[in-house]
């Protein structure tokens, strides 16, 4: 599954040999990392989390970040979201504050196994 255009893009993918690591990188768009198998450890703004499926793992536009290892079997979907497109059309506060203002204390991985059901509805449409 894949959607791209200039403003968003969401994509689902599986790594069967774990994910290549990476370099330090930065983008100028949220993004958001749903692990739907498997695991990684991800070091964003030069904290280092470990992530695990039904983890959601939130970034934000120009926050440093690389993926350190991953395991076999990792999969994951993927949402890349510019912030002018964010700020139209996101209109809660708390949820827009995830993406924004982000304290030290800010924990960047989430799991969301309770919800885990009816997040997989979204991705699946």
């Amino acid at each position: 599954m894949e959607y791209n255009d200039t403003s968003f893009m969401i994509a689902s993918s599986k790594y069967d040999c774990g994910y290549p690591r990476n370099d330090s990188h930065m983008h100028n768009d949220y993004e958001l990392i749903y692990v739907t198998n498997g695991s990684l450890t991800i070091e964003i703004a030069e904290k280092e989390y470990y992530a695990q499926k039904d983890d959601i793992i939130l970034i934000t536009n120009l926050e440093s970040h690389k993926i350190l290892n991953a395991t076999s079997q990792y999969a994951r979907y993927y949402v890349s979201l510019r912030p002018i497109v964010a700020d139209k059309f996101i209109r809660n506060p708390l949820l827009i504050s995830l993406l924004k203002n982000h304290t030290s204390a800010f924990r960047h991985c989430i799991n969301i196994s309770a919800s885990s059901d009816k997040v997989k509805t979204i991705f699946n449409k």
